[in-house]
């Protein structure tokens, strides 16, 4: 386990105030971490919410501001005056670009490679609408996945529902009637509580993080719950795992689910054959890095999995971002 970024030593150049009255440039540290996100090139996006910004760091560890003004909003345009508010998901578009899960203006947004941000999705007041993209309706949008066929999948947090876009440009619900619960079974039918964090396997099947609960929702439209539907912490069989707060999960090339147990303080794996197990982390908060069996975390969150086999974690505790080398299963 290592360390990538430092939210208390490193700093960005703050562009809404480049130079302080020494002369000198002012710089700004990160607040939180929601979204975490890479491009091919190896650059890493992170989404605070508490400045309203998009920051990315580069391969060499430089830490800039990618995009938000820093006060709380919603206004396109150019990436420096553009707006948020509480920017949450982040996904990286394979055709060029970053989606942003904009969740305090209930609305997705997009940031070209030419960092000029446009609204993506919804009308920016929160509801509930399907149809159109420009004309449904989010509440709290918070993770975001990328389907097999191209379609983005968004939790709408507080709408306790997955939806859909597909690449036509259509809004649609993929599972949840809207009520707090835990019933499965058809898409339609079936209840969420607080999905955030999503993941999709090879199969096109959608994980999603549920609380303390491990859901999927299979290609063919029917959601079950595979982990225990208490919260708590154990590893063995997944129908028998427990979970204390599910904050991020990512699929690797081998087909191994990472989850983020973020109050459990663990990094935890679900291997093909059904097993959980705990890579990392522990009971006691920390910011230790070394061997996996020493390492702790204050509270991890977002998850990415890299193509060399390296897991990226979001620490928000600090914040940071963390890098567990290649784990042979």
């Amino acid at each position: 386990m290592e360390t990538l970024l430092h939210g208390r030593t490193s700093s960005a150049v703050n562009p809404g105030n480049s130079a302080s009255d020494s002369g000198g440039e002012s710089r700004l540290s990160l607040g939180q971490i929601g979204g975490i996100a890479v491009d091919p090139e190896g650059f890493f996006y992170l989404a605070d919410p508490a400045q309203h910004r998009i920051f990315r760091l580069s391969p060499e560890g430089e830490l800039e501001v990618w995009a938000g003004s820093g006060k709380a909003g919603h206004r396109d345009g150019a990436a420096e005056q553009a707006q948020f508010d509480s920017p949450q998901g982040l996904l990286w578009d394979p055709k060029g670009g970053l989606w942003v899960a904009d969740s305090g203006n209930h609305c997705l947004r997009y940031i070209s490679r030419q960092r000029r941000v446009t609204t993506f999705a919804g009308t920016c007041v929160a509801g509930y609408r399907d149809g159109e993209r420009d004309e449904a309706q989010f509440r709290e949008p918070f993770g975001l996945a990328l389907g097999l066929d191209g379609s983005l999948y968004v939790a709408d947090r507080a709408n306790r529902r997955i939806r859909r876009i597909t690449p036509t440009g259509k809004v649609t619900t993929a599972a949840g009637t809207g009520q707090p619960g835990s019933a499965d079974g058809p898409a339609e039918q079936a209840q969420l509580l607080e999905p955030t964090a999503l993941a999709v396997d090879k199969a096109g099947n959608l994980w999603i993080a549920d609380r303390h609960r491990l859901r999927r929702l299979s290609a063919n439209g029917h959601l079950t719950t595979l982990s225990q539907a208490e919260a708590g912490y154990r590893d063995g069989p997944l129908a028998e795992a427990r979970f204390q707060t599910l904050a991020g999960l990512a699929f690797d090339s081998a087909g191994v689910l990472w989850l983020a147990d973020q109050d459990n303080r663990r990094i935890r794996r679900l291997q093909p054959s059904g097993q959980v197990s705990t890579l990392a982390g522990g009971d006691e908060p920390g910011w230790q890095d070394g061997p996996v069996v020493s390492a702790r975390f204050q509270r991890p969150g977002s998850l990415l999995a890299l193509p060399d086999g390296s897991l990226v974690v979001a620490d928000a505790g600090l914040p940071g971002l963390r890098r567990l080398s290649r784990v042979v299963p």
